[in-house]
């Protein structure tokens, strides 16, 4: 019964704790921005994620994919989260990120991230994807709209190695 309390207590925390996209009081036109990711294994996976809209911090798939396995030793089941956001004028912080299922395996393998901002207007009633590609070589990350495939805003780019591995095979 104890444990029972413990976690709907904490599921109460966790869901005052959720970073909502959209300002208290908006009431402007809004449009959808979903992350995607590519299972890399069943304990890695390289997200694509929105992460702050005029620097404040949304929740992302990575955060979500963590809560969501929480638990499960070093498999992973990768979550793509979607929210509404204003369609205005704004700064978009994206991140590409190569995650692993539990930390311990951060030390031995190669962790790639590429992250910045973008200034954007979203179009009312439009929908977005983050994609994004990351290797030794060449790593980007970037919003397209998801019915034309089109790229909404410029590409984040870093060519070369984006690696932040601790240790290296």
């Amino acid at each position: 019964m104890l444990r029972l309390g413990i976690i709907s207590s904490l599921l109460v925390f966790l869901a005052a704790c959720t970073h909502n996209p959209i300002p208290e009081g908006y009431t402007g036109p809004l449009a959808t921005v979903t992350d995607t990711f590519s299972q890399r294994s069943g304990v890695s996976a390289d997200f694509f994620v929105l992460t702050a809209i005029n620097d404040r911090q949304i929740d992302d798939s990575i955060g979500g994919t963590r809560m969501a396995n929480q638990g499960q030793g070093f498999s992973q089941r990768p979550v793509a989260l979607s929210r509404l956001v204003p369609a205005q004028p704004a700064k978009f912080t994206l991140k590409g990120r190569r995650q692993y299922g539990a930390p311990i395996l951060e030390l031995v393998n190669k962790i790639y991230q590429i992250s910045g901002d973008l200034e954007f207007t979203p179009e009312p009633g439009a929908r977005y994807v983050v994609r994004g590609t990351l290797s030794e070589e060449y790593s980007a990350v970037w919003m397209e709209n998801s019915v034309t495939g089109e790229v909404a805003v410029k590409k984040l780019e870093f060519k070369g190695s984006t690696s932040l591995g601790i240790l290296e095979k």
